[in-house]
Order: C-alpha cells, then sequence, then structure tokens
C-alpha cells in the first residue's frame, strides 16, 4: 500500500492493491470539497444556494470559498448518483464543479474556474446545469447528464462545462429557466432580461419610470419600476416571481409578479430587503429578508408568516450563540443569509414539508419543518416548527476534530505513518504538522502533558494548533514551521525537515544576498525524555515529552562559512528536504542545496558527507531517498533524472538504476515496499512509476498495474508518499530547491 500527499488536489491518497492487475486509490486525509464526504461532517465556507434536482437525486450547494464559488451536490438517495463524471455517495456530499483554474470551454467541470456564481438553474430533466458568472462575462452550463445536448445553438458532450451566453453587463445575476420555453432570465440591473431560444436578448420587465413616483404596478412589466432586484423563482402558473429589495430609506423591499400577459403586479410588501425567493410546490412564496434575518412565507392568499428567525434583525454571533439556535424552535433560531450590503442572492429550496436555507455565514444548510409532525432529512430528524442543520460541519478551517477526509490540506509534502497505521502529515502550506487517528479508538498524545490531546477515530488534529500563540517553552502546540516538510517516524517520536526555518547563509557574510537554510526538529512522542547525540555535550539534546527541539541546522544570526563536515549537527547548514534513519540511528538528509546525502552519526552528533562531492554530476538536487529492507539506501537524483542504488548495504557505490532513457524525468521521492519493489514519483509526467532492477543496471520502469493512472496524473509536481509495508517505518517527499552553496 503507498500513501500519496497531491499538492494539488490538497489531500492524502492510499492506493491499495486489489487482485493482480488492479488497484484503487482512495482518500484518507483533506481533500474536503473534492471527496465524498458524510454531509454532516462536510465543511462548509459560505453556502449561498440549494437548489433542487429535478430528477429527485438531491440537491445542489454554492459554497463560497476563498473568493471563488464551488458547486457541490448533496445525494439525498440511498443509490449513487453521477454527475458530470463525479460519483456522489448516498448520504454524502461532493464536488461537481469549480476549484480549477480552465476558462475555456470543453473542460471537465472541476477543472473550471467559476469565479463567482450570482444565479443558478437546471433543466426539468436534471441534465444541464445554467450558471450565471458575471466576472466571466458569462451564462455557462454544465452538462451533468450522459449524452450530448444542445443549449442555444451549441452542443456540450456530457461532463463538460460551456459557454452558451454573454450578456454585456458589468454584474447580473437571479438566473432562472421557463419551465415550457426553456427561456432564460436574468437581472442586470434594475431590469429583467430574457434569452429566448433564438439567442435573441430582450427586455422583459423593469427599466420604465412610471409617472407620480409610482412603480406600474396593472401596467406592462416592461414600465414598471423595480429597484434592487435580487432573485426570481416562477410559481406553479408559470408567472415570475421578482425578490425587489427596494430602497432601504424609502421603498420598501417585496415581492412582484409578471404574469403571463407581461403585467405586474406586488404579491407581498413591506419586506426587509429580500435576497431570495422560492416556490414551494402548494404555491406558497418563501422569502429570504436579509435585512430582518428572517424567512417569511407568503401564502397564495397574501398572507406573510415568519416561518424562521426572530424578531431582533440581528445575525447570529457565533462567540456569543455558538448554536444560532439549532433544534430549537425555528422562530427563536438566529440567522445568518446576506443582507443589502453583502450583494449576493441567496438561493432556497422549498417543498411541501418545509425550507431549505443556505446559512451564509453559519456554514451550514439548514431546514426548517413546516409540519405538525417529524420530518426526516438525510440522516436527520427535525421536529415540528423546528430548525436544524442538515448539511456542514460548522467549523472553520482548516476543519481540526473532524473527519480526515474533510479537512484543508494546502501542498501536504511529508506523511509519516506510526506503527498502528496513523498518519503524520506536514501540511506544508499552512505551516502546520497534523496528526489523522485511522484506528477505530480514541488515542491520546502527550498523555504526560498538560497539553494532552485525544483524537477520535477518523479525525484529523493540528499539532501545533495554537502557533500563532507567545513561545514560552518548546511545547509542540505553540511551535512554528516555516515550509515543514520530509517526515520520519520512530517509536520515540517524530523527526521533521523544517525546510525554510534556518539561518540565512551569505558566502562571504558581506555579499547583499543569500539563502535559507533549514533545520532538522525533534518531535517527543514517548512518556520518558528522548536524549539524541548522548556521547557528544556540543550535540547532546534533551527532549522532554510533546516537546519539539531543533537537532540539527543553525538559526540566525549565525552564519557558517565552510561545509560542516566532521562538526557537530548544531553547527552545520543543511538546506533539506528528506530525512531517514537507518536501523541502528543514524540520520540521514537530503542536503538538496548542497548536492549531497549527509549523515548524522547517532552517538556523537558529528555530520559527514554519506554520498556526493557537491558537483552536478554526481549528485543533482537529490530530493527523496529510502532505505530497502536488505539496508541500501535509494536516492531520487531529481535534476539528473535518475534514480540511484547503493550496490550493498554500508557501500560508497551507488548504481543507476533508471534514468531518462527509462522515462524517468524530474524524480521527486522513492520507495520501496516489502517485496523490494521500487517506486518513484515522476513528477514531470505526474506518474508513479515502479522501477523493475534486480541487478545494479538500468533496466527498466513501468506504470504499477491497472487503474491508478489517471489519479497519478492528477497530483501535481510536489508529492509525499509512503508504504505501509516497509520494514522501516520512514517518510517524507520534497521540493527542488537550488544550487550548492559550499
Amino acid at each position: 500500500m503507498l500513501i500519496i500527499a497531491g499538492s494539488t488536489n490538497s489531500s492524502t491518497g492510499r492506493v491499495a492493491a486489489q487482485a493482480p492487475g488492479e488497484m484503487t486509490i482512495s482518500t484518507v486525509a483533506g481533500g474536503g470539497f473534492s471527496s465524498n464526504i458524510p454531509v454532516r461532517q462536510a465543511p462548509m465556507v459560505q453556502p449561498t444556494s440549494v437548489v433542487f434536482d429535478p430528477a429527485g437525486r438531491g440537491f445542489y450547494v454554492i459554497d463560497e470559498v476563498n473568493g471563488t464559488s464551488l458547486l457541490r451536490f448533496v445525494n439525498t438517495t440511498a443509490n449513487p448518483v453521477t454527475l458530470a463524471g463525479t460519483t456522489v455517495l448516498p448520504q454524502e456530499i461532493n464536488l461537481i464543479a469549480g476549484g480549477g483554474i480552465q476558462f475555456s470551454d470543453n473542460v471537465p467541470p472541476r477543472d473550471a474556474d467559476l469565479a463567482q456564481i450570482t444565479g443558478m438553474a437546471i433543466s426539468s430533466s436534471g441534465n444541464l446545469v445554467y450558471l450565471a458568472i458575471p466576472a466571466f462575462s458569462s451564462i455557462r452550463v454544465i452538462n451533468v447528464g450522459t449524452q450530448a445536448e444542445t443549449v442555444l445553438g451549441k452542443t456540450i458532450a456530457p461532463g463538460t462545462i460551456n459557454t452558451v451566453f454573454m450578456p454585456d453587463f458589468f454584474d447580473f445575476r437571479g438566473l432562472v429557466l421557463h419551465p415550457i420555453t426553456n427561456d432564460l432570465y436574468f437581472i442586470a440591473g434594475r431590469v429583467i432580461y430574457r434569452i429566448d431560444s433564438s439567442r435573441n436578448l430582450s427586455s422583459f420587465a423593469g427599466g420604465g419610470n412610471p409617472p407620480n413616483n409610482g412603480n406600474g404596478d396593472g401596467g406592462p412589466a416592461t414600465s414598471a419600476k423595480i429597484i434592487s432586484p435580487m432573485g426570481m423563482a416562477f410559481d406553479r402558473s408559470n408567472n415570475l416571481l421578482i425578490a425587489e429589495g427596494g430602497d432601504i430609506r424609502n421603498v420598501p423591499g417585496s415581492v412582484r409578479l409578471v404574469n403571463t400577459k407581461n403585467d405586474i403586479f406586488t404579491v407581498a410588501s413591506n419586506l426587509d430587503f429580500p435576497t431570495g425567493i422560492a416556490v414551494s410546490p402548494n404555491g406558497d412564496i418563501f422569502v429570504a429578508a436579509g435585512n430582518g434575518q428572517q424567512i417569511v412565507q407568503v401564502t397564495p392568499g397574501g398572507d406573510k408568516i415568519v416561518v424562521a428567525g426572530n424578531p431582533s434583525g440581528r445575525v447570529c454571533d457565533l462567540f456569543q450563540n455558538p448554536t444560532c439556535g439549532d433544534g430549537g424552535l425555528a422562530t427563536d433560531a438566529y440567522l445568518s443569509i446576506p443582507d443589502s450590503t453583502a450583494n449576493t442572492t441567496v438561493i432556497l429550496a422549498a417543498r411541501a414539508e418545509g425550507v431549505y436555507i443556505p446559512d451564509y455565514r453559519y456554514k451550514r444548510v439548514r431546514f426548517v419543518n413546516l409540519t405538525t409532525g417529524n420530518v426526516r432529512v438525510l440522516d436527520t430528524d427535525i421536529q415540528s416548527r423546528r430548525i436544524k442543520t442538515i448539511a456542514g460541519n460548522g467549523l472553520a478551517s482548516p476543519y481540526d476534530e473532524a473527519q480526515a477526509t474533510s479537512a484543508d490540506l494546502f501542498v501536504p509534502t511529508g506523511i509519516a505513518t506510526d506503527f498502528l497505521g496513523n498518519l503524520f502529515i506536514t501540511d506544508t502550506g499552512n505551516n502546520r504538522l497534523r496528526y489523522v487517528n485511522r484506528t477505530s479508538s480514541p488515542i491520546t498524545l502527550f498523555v504526560t502533558t498538560p497539553y494532552a490531546q485525544t483524537v477520535q477515530p477518523g479525525q484529523i488534529v493540528t499539532l501545533n494548533k495554537n502557533n500563532s500563540d507567545p513561545q514560552t517553552d518548546d511545547r509542540i502546540t505553540t511551535a512554528f514551521f516555516l515550509a515543514p516538510q520530509g517526515l520520519f517516524y520512530t517509536s520515540r517520536g517524530l523527526f521533521i525537515v523544517d525546510s525554510q526555518a534556518g539561518a540565512l547563509i551569505k558566502i562571504p557574510p558581506t555579499v547583499a544576498s543569500g539563502r535559507r537554510s533549514g533545520v532538522i526538529r525533534f518531535l517527543n512522542l514517548s512518556n520518558t525524555d528522548v536524549v539524541l547525540f548522548p556521547n557528544n555535550p556540543e550535540a547532546k539534546v534533551v527532549v522532554p515529552p510533546g516537546q519539539i527541539k531543533d537537532i540539527a541546522g543553525v538559526r540566525p544570526p549565525n552564519n557558517p562559512q565552510t561545509l560542516g563536515d566532521g562538526q557537530p549537527a548544531n553547527k552545520v547548514a543543511f538546506f533539506p528536504t528528506d530525512i531517514t534513519v537507518d536501523q541502528t540511528g543514524n540520520i540521514f538528509i537530503a542536503d538538496q542545496g548542497n548536492n549531497r546525502i549527509r549523515r548524522i552519526d547517532a552517538s556523537t552528533g558529528l555530520v559527514s558527507t554519506y554520498f556526493g562531492d557537491g558537483t552536478t554530476t554526481v549528485l543533482n538536487g537529490a530530493t527523496g531517498m529510502v532505505f530497502d529492507g536488505t539496508g541500501r539506501l535509494h536516492i531520487a537524483d531529481t535534476r539528473n533524472n535518475r534514480v540511484l542504488r547503493q550496490n550493498e548495504a554500508g557501500s560508497p557505490t551507488f548504481s543507476v538504476i533508471a534514468d531518462a532513457s527509462k522515462g524517468i524525468n524530474r524524480p521527486r521521492d522513492v520507495a520501496v515496499d516489502g517485496s523490494g519493489r521500487v517506486y518513484v514519483t515522476n513528477a514531470v509526467s505526474n506518474q508513479i512509476l515502479e522501477i523493475i532492477a534486480p541487478n545494479n543496471a538500468i533496466e527498466r520502469s513501468t506504470l504499477p498495474p491497472a487503474t491508478v493512472t489517471r489519479v497519478y496524473r492528477a497530483m501535481m509536481a510536489r508529492r509525499r508518499w509512503r508504504d505501509s509495508t516497509c520494514p522501516i517505518p520512514d517518510r517524507r517527499l520534497m521540493t527542488s530547491r537550488s544550487a550548492p552553496i559550499f
């Protein structure tokens, strides 16, 4: 089994061998927005919309994450659902579109940049998802079905996203699709526009200037005045309903109706800035009153009833009221929906039993039960007239103390497993050290310390969770990292490459610029003090339980001018990417910046060069290394595009076992399983290759069997992985740094 850190999809995957010639890959940590997660355990950031799937398979959620929209889907059925090539498991949520960098047509929707979605509609078949994206001046369509579809004269292949119309407006929102004609409607400014099947754009409602400061009710919709229209929906009679925000100083919000004769009327007024609207199957209208922080029901007879949100008009303060009234009476609850200052359209979803609310800053989707009995949504029971979360865990990034697959990882580059299979992960881009409990029982870390931490089965935590607090000692909880990378686990603790935390090395000291070095740190995971390099007082380090200390490398203002061979490890500058330990406890460092493999003696802490002479001919930017079961060291010689293997354990001689002639191109890391199979991460081709070389010579390299190729190709540049069957528990990755210093 291989465990892989993929920096592009911000997740850690496991590749498990099945029957001969078959492999599968699954996410074990990270990728919370792009993997299947039980819906109540899933992270959400700012959900703005809930839209039912007309095919009855579940509902879509638009989630605003770091300034961009993600389109996610909740499967409410008992069977897997596949949309645009993504399978969503029963009662779980997964990403359908967004999070990519592509702007072009005919790309998989997960590769697309959706910028900010301001409107969404779905065809009656459920196969076409329409998105309003003003940042790209476009209306785009995702074909989530299995057959090609034609929209506004453009053929859209299944599993792709395409632009079908480009409105010439700076801002537009509130996309709806006519139930009969399939004409598209959207809001731009104070006007509702229609796009017919011939791609003709015309004004449908608003933009008028009625006499006597009127709003145009009773007359043609195109002569009416509509102030701050925010959302739209069609009712059962195919009349268009408009949520009119109004002017908070002079004109209150309302719901306007344009009938099939194109006349306009007001069906509800004196609303606190409606930002969204929905219609239930029985004809009731539901409005998200943004400035009132309430959901208001408008009956067919025109009565207005508050169904959710208390009268205070205040947004839920999570510090004072962490539950926001969840589980209580809906009319006592606090909501957190966008108001008139947010310029954000809300899309509600309504059915006969109640209303689905995207509770914007509460990071959840909530359901209001409007019946007199209990209603079950997904795996959640909601009592009569109460409100309850049905999707989202409400946690903030990085989503600690939740299921590991819902975690937020940013460029994870190092992985180590302990003897039980639990994971340590360097969350490099976030400068965090994460831990995943992969057992079936709770695990308490640092049990003898005041900062002991219990991790529930399947959950992930940050070990240096308080890294912004003042550092009063060397406890792990307040430790600060700077681009942590390679890891190696032993029964006593964890070796960590803190790749950019060292001194700035200037040679000579008078030069204006230099190169940032790194340090090697040790985290004591045991219950007693750990002593490293005990036989040399200059190098000796004592690490108490639960603490982390530098054991090699230099911090500012040190600026050593020599390579440092023969000196204690704490006086030597390293430019490290990876670390491993042999069976006698000696430490080996991939000193990429010096084009060497360095060795630190377990007893004395003295440094020596184990392989490489500083020239690029012998070793050029090596980023990964591993010992096999016989004690032979394997090296990913990155810039030389080759993999080296020690001829015999302890031998000074290495042989090339794979190079560019066998497809090796920027190898980042290397692993050897318990059967002696050699694997290498090939960065340029975005693949993991198996090297077959029983002798110390170049023979051949190949892809591992079967289905993993496509998944591996999606894992870009940096990687970190390990094989849990390897007799020496270890791990690491690395990234290329720069040329030698010394």
